[in-house]
């Protein structure tokens, strides 16, 4: 089964992460169709919405 498409705006990319790694340059990295995996953060201190690309 196939799923379709979908675009969508990531935010918070400017944000240090506990890696330190550059999340802009990661983002650069992807291209259109490349597949990523959402990962829900309850316990994000900022946002318990939030979702993890």
């Amino acid at each position: 089964m196939s799923r379709p498409d979908i675009s969508l705006a990531v935010v918070g990319a400017i944000h240090e992460n506990k890696e330190r790694n550059n999340r802009l340059f990661e983002i650069r990295l992807c291209v259109p169709g490349e597949a990523v995996d959402l990962v829900p953060e309850p316990k994000n201190p900022f946002d318990p919405s939030a979702i993890a690309v």
